[in-house]
């Protein structure tokens, strides 16, 4: 993460001291540059995926994970045709996951208009970000804005092609007012309807309760629980994994 053009990268050394392989990606900084930091984003897991047996990994258990942009980042990856089928598992902390909130209030908004700032009353702060800082006023179309939310992304997804979109944990805090909390809930039970009957896909949803948006920036016992969270739910992933590729 963070804002799509700052890089913040947390839980590395917990999950580095229990033997895991951590690969960093960089991304393009700057204003007005996206899509560049999916299309980094995208050649890092590709890169990944053929270089980590020459270093000891496994390229069938690699997971995606990120922070509010890079939770954005990393939903955009499992969901993608080209690049879902090269993740076991993704874990998208505060995610934004609905850039425009098309039938969720905003927890922030603004309630004046600034035509300097091209502020719009009633406008949602991810909204406006999203519009004059990350993509630009002059590259704003009703395609651009669908093709950048993993929300518009999973609907138009198949039934049938929804089993190739890994498991996802979503974990957010319920007084988040940058990425609303009810945005990643009805993802995550939008995508758990997609799936089949009886086939087991272990999407998961965590909601701290009163927590806001950044809540484990510090380390503390809450980021040492989170990680706990995590950990054991990677874990379960990929004994299912195995368990499935047994099965074949």
């Amino acid at each position: 993460g963070n804002a799509w053009f700052i890089s913040l990268m947390g839980h590395i050394p917990d999950l580095l001291s229990k033997g895991y392989i951590v690969v960093i990606p960089e991304y393009t900084r700057g204003l007005r540059v996206w899509p560049n930091q999916l299309v980094n984003c995208r050649e890092a897991l590709k890169f990944t995926h053929d270089f980590v047996p020459t270093i000891g990994g496994d390229r069938s258990r690699i997971i995606v994970m990120g922070v509010s942009a890079g939770g954005h980042l990393s939903a955009m990856l499992s969901l993608e045709k080209k690049t879902r089928r090269l993740i076991t598992g993704a874990v998208l902390m505060y995610p934004a996951i609905d850039l425009f909130m098309t039938d969720i209030p905003f927890t922030v908004s603004f309630g004046f208009s600034l035509s300097i700032l091209r502020i719009r009353k009633g406008q949602g702060l991810l909204e406006w970000f999203w519009e004059n800082i990350i993509i630009g006023p002059s590259k704003i179309t009703p395609r651009s804005v669908k093709e950048a939310c993993p929300r518009h992304l999973l609907t138009q997804i198949s039934k049938e092609d929804i089993q190739e979109v890994p498991p996802i944990l979503l974990i957010t805090g319920s007084g988040d007012s940058v990425c609303a909390a009810e945005a990643g809930r009805i993802f995550v039970n939008e995508l758990k309807a997609k799936r089949k009957v009886g086939v087991i896909k272990r999407d998961g949803y965590v909601e701290f309760p009163r927590l806001e948006h950044s809540f484990d920036s510090h380390s503390g016992v809450l980021t040492m629980s989170n990680a706990r969270i995590i950990r054991r739910w990677i874990e379960e992933v990929f004994t299912g994994h195995a368990g499935e590729e047994g099965k074949d």
